[in-house]
Formats: structure tokens, C-alpha cells, sequence
């Protein structure tokens, strides 16, 4: 057949009929050799079975297969695509001819000699001397220097690992030198971030060396720690530090691995204090003995360490507050000496909660509830239980108390004041309870008639019985 130009076999190139794959049990996504504009163009096979279109599978960007589910396991190439739609024929310039042509547009991505120039077209990048540009224009070159932008053979600038140098003159050699000439303005150095587009759009000032040679960040104020408004830091070049900000630190200082002076204040040329750290904790400092150190323990020092907050007098004639100015909350992670300094006048804690009296096994109630307070190591518990089904409970013991009592020789067990009880299992006179000690439980029992004795049974609990009381019991 007669033709123009290149044999048929230079000009066209025809599409696989089909693609195989194997399934791995997990993968749902699988990438086509050709792209299809529709889940219609294709015929999808799995294990045998042909899947329907848009209902087992799904096409997306041409070339992405996805199931539904994950195709089984099998690597034997389970999965088969059979292309629908026609061959079609496309167009391939032999690669040993030239081409001339006055213009050209590529819609695909273009290389010349594998990195002298590469333009990516998916991501709007241009390589030169590399073929994967990471920014607009990327230009790379493994001898040194690796970039140059000259005016002529004597005046241009290398950029070398990040450093820019200015050889065009002895004098200025392995120095960068910014400079404001020929200008009646305020000749300021500034830096801007956040531009939109090459004019500039919608950038901001980020910092600025002014004429006067100060240095300022965030700001165009060279005393922003009057303001009202307005954030920023000025290093003036007279040596002070101005800076402001709103809602957050102003400064922070780090010190690491070893404790010491953090910030020194020098008068003169002489220290005459410091903050830093002592066991990781603050200390603010004079120059001489007089300082105040924050540990696990305040300390207030004169001239030595004893470990306590020394105050003058040191006899107990000093308040924590008076009768105008008080203290709010106190929060000690110990206990208080009141009115002395031995055992008998200390209090350990003081603590307010719930607890849940029970009677266990597969009881269940209408109510069963507990409070309790605690001063020292007395607590005083009140509850109210009423039982429903008693089941496999307890008929007598009621768990559950906040505290185990301590134990005491001397006393076998601390009684309980019953204030009301009511559909007992057991008709009773009077009901009492006690806390074992070492126990966490209290045990009731009941008195039937005028005995000398105070238990006559304790099948106390049962379906529908409620008991109410209080009673107060040692801690260990």
C-alpha cells in the first residue's frame, strides 16, 4: 500500500487487547495499561467471573481500576481486563530523524539529553543539569561553583552549598554585602514572605534593618513595647531589646543538660544577680548569699541551707495573711501541725466522696448509695441500701466502704448507728452493725427479743429490705 514519509511500522503503534493481573486478597486498586473514558469500555474478569461495571468495579482518571471488594488471592494472574474499546493508532516520530518545526506545544512533560533540560509539566517545574526539579527552577551541577548569574566575566555571583559569595573584587572576596545606594528614602534593608505572583501581591514585611542600623522583626517600630497594639521585636543598635506580643510568652529562655544560670544582670560591669536552675528547680539569686530557691520546698535563704522557709522573726509571730488580705486556696500534698508541733497535733488530709454499699453475688437494688467524709484518719460514712432481689447476696454483710479500719488490739471493731430499716428478712427488735478491724466491710445483725446479748441472727437482708444509717471508724 502506498504511503508518505516512514514505513507504518515508524508511524503507528498499536494498544494491547488486554492486562492481567494477580490478586493479593487486600490490594482494591489496580492501574491500567491504557485509559478508558467509561467502566463501560472495559470487561473484567475475576476468578472466571465477569463483573458488572460500576457495581463490582469503578474506573477513575482513565488508567485506575477499583473493586468493591479485594479481588482473592491468587498469583496466577486471577484478574483479566479485556479493552472494548477500538484500537487506536497514534503517531511516533522516528527517534534516529530530526525534527524541524518554527513552533511547538507538548502537553506532556519534555526532555533534552536526560538533564540538560527537563520541563515537568505535571507540577509547572523546570530542571536544568537534574531531570526532577523540586521548585520552579531547579538548577543543579555537580562541579563547583553549582549556579552562576554573571553581568560579564568580571562581575557575577556563585551560589556554592547555600553560600553566596561576591568575587567580582579582591576586596569583597568570600563576603555578601546588601546595600541601599542612590536613594533619598529611608535606604532600610527589608524581607518579605507571602507574595501571591512575581509582582508581590499580598506579601507581607517579615523584617528590616533600618538606617539607624536597627534590626526589626515583625514590625517597622522601633519601641513596639509601648504600643497597645501591635506585635513584633526591635534589637536596636544601641544595644537595647524591645519586643512585644499578644496572648502568648514573651520570652523563653532554655538551658540544657546542666543546671545554673540562666539570665545574669551585670550593673557596671558587675553581677549583681541571676535566675537559673538548681535540682532542675528555679532559683533567683544576688550576688552575695541572699537568695530565693523553688524546690519541692520553698526556701527563702540567708546565708545557709537548712531546708525550710526561713522568715525573720523565726519565732511563730508572723500570719499567713490577717483579717484584710487573705489567702485563697491552700494545697499541701502532706498533712498540718495545729496548735503544736507533735504527732498528736498533726492532721493528715481531709477528703469528701461517694462509696457504693453492696452486698454482692447477684443482688441487685432500687438504691444503693454512700457518701462519707474524711478528717484525719476518722471517717464518717452514711448509707442507704435498698435490695430489690436478694439472690445469691449477702444477708448480713454490706461491702464496699471507702476505707479499710485500722487495727486496733485495744478495741475489737467500731460500731454503727442503724437510723431506719424496713422489710427485713427476719422480724427484729433492733438492728446494729459493726466495721471489723482491718476490714473494709460492715456487718449487720439483729436482736428478735430483750436479751443480754446483741446478735440473735443475722439474716438481716433479703428482697424488698432497706436499711439507712452512719458510723465512724479509724483508718489505718
Amino acid at each position: 500500500m502506498p504511503y508518505l514519509g516512514n514505513t507504518a511500522g515508524n508511524r503507528f503503534v498499536a494498544s494491547k487487547p488486554a492486562s492481567v493481573y494477580s490478586g493479593d486478597g487486600s490490594t482494591t486498586a489496580f492501574t491500567l495499561e491504557h485509559a478508558v473514558g467509561s467502566d463501560e469500555d472495559i470487561l473484567v474478569s475475576v476468578d472466571g467471573v465477569i463483573q458488572e461495571p460500576s457495581v463490582a468495579y469503578a474506573v477513575s482518571g482513565g488508567t485506575t481500576l477499583t473493586f468493591t471488594s479485594a479481588p482473592s488471592n491468587n498469583a496466577d494472574n486471577n484478574i483479566f481486563v479485556y479493552y472494548l474499546f477500538r484500537t487506536v493508532a497514534t503517531v511516533d516520530h522516528p527517534s534516529t530523524s530530526s525534527l524541524l518545526a518554527t513552533d511547538g506545544t507538548f502537553s506532556g512533560d519534555l526532555t533534552v539529553d536526560t538533564n540538560t533540560l527537563y520541563v515537568d509539566s505535571a507540577n509547572n517545574r523546570v530542571g536544568i543539569g537534574t531531570g526532577s526539579p523540586s521548585a520552579a527552577l531547579h538548577i543543579l551541577d555537580t562541579s563547583t561553583p553549582q549556579a552562576k548569574i554573571a553581568y560579564d566575566s568580571n562581575r557575577y555571583m556563585n551560589v556554592e552549598h547555600a553560600t553566596i559569595y561576591n568575587v567580582s573584587g579582591a576586596a569583597q572576596s568570600n563576603n555578601l554585602k546588601f546595600a541601599t545606594r542612590g536613594y533619598s528614602g529611608s535606604n532600610s534593608i527589608t524581607f518579605f514572605t507571602g507574595g501571591t505572583d512575581a509582582s508581590g501581591t499580598s506579601e507581607s514585611e517579615r523584617l528590616r534593618i533600618d538606617s539607624s542600623g536597627n534590626l526589626l522583626v515583625g514590625t517597622t517600630d522601633i519601641n513596639p513595647y509601648d504600643n497597645t497594639s501591635g506585635v513584633g521585636i526591635a534589637l536596636r543598635s544601641t544595644g537595647a531589646i524591645y519586643n512585644a506580643i499578644d496572648g502568648g510568652t514573651a520570652l523563653i529562655l532554655n538551658r540544657m543538660t546542666s543546671d545554673g544560670t540562666i539570665a545574669q544582670f551585670r550593673q557596671a560591669g558587675t553581677t549583681v544577680g541571676s535566675i537559673g536552675t538548681a535540682t532542675n528547680e528555679l532559683e533567683i539569686k544576688t550576688s552575695g548569699t541572699r537568695y530565693l530557691e523553688l524546690q519541692e520546698i520553698v526556701g527563702i535563704f540567708n546565708s545557709d541551707w537548712t531546708g525550710n522557709l526561713q522568715m525573720t522573726p523565726t519565732v511563730s509571730s508572723v500570719d499567713l495573711g490577717n483579717a484584710s488580705t487573705k489567702w485563697d486556696n491552700l494545697y499541701l500534698s502532706g498533712g498540718v501541725y495545729l496548735g503544736g508541733t507533735g504527732s498528736s497535733n498533726y492532721l493528715q488530709d481531709y477528703e469528701e466522696g461517694t462509696w457504693t454499699p453492696a452486698v454482692g453475688g447477684t443482688a441487685t437494688y432500687s438504691s444503693n448509695v454512700g457518701h462519707y467524709v474524711k478528717v484525719g484518719k476518722f471517717v464518717t460514712a452514711w448509707f442507704d441500701i435498698r435490695v430489690t432481689l436478694i439472690g445469691t447476696g449477702s444477708t448480713s454483710n454490706v461491702t464496699g466502704l471507702p476505707f479499710t479500719a485500722q487495727t486496733n488490739a485495744s478495741v475489737q471493731g467500731m460500731g454503727a448507728a442503724i437510723g431506719y430499716f424496713n422489710s427485713l428478712a427476719t422480724s427484729v427488735v433492733n438492728v446494729h452493725g459493726r466495721v471489723d478491724n482491718s476490714s473494709a466491710t460492715l456487718s449487720l445483725s439483729g436482736i428478735t427479743s430483750a436479751v443480754t446479748g446483741s446478735i440473735q441472727t443475722t439474716t438481716i437482708l433479703g428482697n424488698g429490705a432497706r436499711v439507712t444509717g452512719s458510723l465512724i471508724y479509724e483508718t489505718s
